[in-house]
């Protein structure tokens, strides 16, 4: 991750760790997991659109992983009818990421950094949850 946008941590935290979460989640749970549910089961379009967010990614590792991460998305995405959710999620995953890089680079702490990137995405997923039920209460929705 040293060599996105210059090696500048600022400019890659904007870019990859903000920005970039949010475009994916509008194009590909927004558009394009939308669109794919008006021709087909949720589990379908959740799958084609978790395939179509692996394969933008370019690499066979981070495709393998944005394939399971697109999966966790648009379940999330489906489940709470709301953009902001998997937005969230993503933006937790993508700055972590960013940080544990920074992290790693000048500090050499490469064997935490799946044990904290694994907590965070569990931390994200709970506190979606959280909002999740609370908003279910609030509207008063069984």
């Amino acid at each position: 991750m040293e060599n996105i946008m210059g090696g500048n941590f600022y400019v890659t935290f904007l870019a990859v760790g903000i920005l970039a979460p949010i475009m994916e989640e509008i194009i590909f749970r927004g558009f394009i997991l939308n669109e794919l549910r008006k021709i087909m089961p949720a589990a379908a379009a959740i799958i084609v659109q978790a395939v179509l967010f692996g394969v933008i990614h370019f690499n066979i590792v981070q495709s393998s992983y944005a394939f399971v991460t697109g999966v966790v998305l648009g379940i999330v995405f489906v489940a709470t009818k709301s953009l902001f959710a998997p937005i969230i999620i993503h933006l937790s995953f993508n700055t972590l990421n960013v940080i544990l890089s920074e992290i790693t680079i000048n500090q050499q702490l490469e064997q935490y950094s799946l044990i904290i990137l694994v907590a965070s995405f569990l931390i994200s997923l709970s506190s979606i949850y959280i909002l999740w039920v609370k908003q279910k209460n609030i509207n008063g929705i069984e």
